[in-house]
């Protein structure tokens, strides 16, 4: 990626924050000391809330995403998949740093007082601030070269392998994200139904994949790869023997996929949970199946599932 392309996404990353800063310097004369902030389901203002502090925390907001995002973007070592998922969530909190300002803000300086403020067609633009990221994430290229730090060792199975695996790092996520949800669903108490409503509905999606991920079993043997969900015990990925070519234990930075989690890279799927140590499983028609696996439950010998040995 050109230092040019870099240099682009940086000031693509902070142009958020530029843009709440800049209004509020050609507004604030028309502006009073509070912009409508709610609406209730006939589009009427509702509520109001201080310019000042909607001001501070929309720009808090948007300056920190795009800062973290154009920091990374410059950098030469994440990889470009790493640069991707970064653009893309933190330019997802960009987006709610312009809408939390630029909607209140710009419909209270056209109608020239809060209370006068009619929501309309402006919905439109709060949905498509929310996919900033989306935007941002175009302007790192798809394409990138996996650098591997050493020959992974290609070794035989002569026997089933099991192993169950905890993920320290997605058991801190949770918990980060419980408080989190927590703290949105009190102060979403007096939104509209609906709105607490797909509060509630995406907390506990993402609850549920959080768990789900916090302990997996992997299981490689006679009938193939299988991989699940530790504590929901239901399948995350299996592949029958006859479409697994060989199997063999490698090294991994979680970066190197674009972080923790379950990751898909063309026809590779990579469940990066713990550690550098991996187990990866080619595939017969491409791509490849690799778990991370603590070094001390590694399988001490391995073989390529449904040969005897001989082929």
């Amino acid at each position: 990626m050109s230092l040019a392309r870099r240099t682009l996404a940086a000031l693509a990353s902070l142009l958020p924050a530029i843009a709440i800063a800049v209004t509020y310097f050609f507004w604030r004369d028309g502006l009073g000391s509070q912009v409508a902030f709610h609406w209730d389901a006939r589009g009427r203002v509702d509520g109001v809330i201080e310019t000042g502090w909607v001001f501070g925390l929309a720009l808090g907001i948007a300056s920190a995403a795009g800062a973290i995002a154009a920091i990374v973007v410059l950098l030469k070592s994440p990889s470009l998949r790493t640069k991707r998922d970064v653009l893309t969530w933190t330019g997802f909190f960009a987006g709610i740093g312009m809408a939390l300002w630029l909607v209140p803000a710009g419909l209270t300086y056209a109608a020239g007082s809060a209370q006068d403020a009619e929501l309309n067609g402006w919905l439109i633009l709060l949905a498509a601030l929310l996919l900033y990221g989306v935007l941002l994430r175009t302007f790192v290229p798809s394409r990138e070269q996996r650098e591997v730090d050493e020959e992974p060792s290609v070794r035989t199975i002569s026997s089933g392998w099991a192993a169950t695996v905890y993920s320290p790092q997605i058991g801190v996520a949770f918990a980060i994200f419980a408080v989190a949800g927590a703290a949105g669903l009190v102060a979403a108490q007096e939104a509209p139904v609906i709105v607490r409503t797909l509060i509630w509905a995406v907390l506990a999606i993402a609850g549920i994949a959080l768990v789900a991920l916090l302990g997996i079993d992997v299981r490689v043997d006679q009938e193939g790869l299988r991989i699940r969900s530790a504590l929901l015990r239901f399948p995350l990925k299996q592949v029958p023997a006859s479409k697994l070519g060989d199997v063999r234990t490698t090294t991994v930075h979680p970066s190197d996929w674009g972080g923790w989690g379950i990751r898909k890279h063309g026809g590779s799927t990579a469940f990066i949970v713990n550690g550098r140590h991996a187990v990866s499983a080619s595939l017969r028609d491409g791509g490849e199946v690799l778990v991370t696996i603590p070094e001390r439950k590694l399988p001490r010998d391995l073989k390529r599932p449904g040969s005897d040995g001989d082929s």
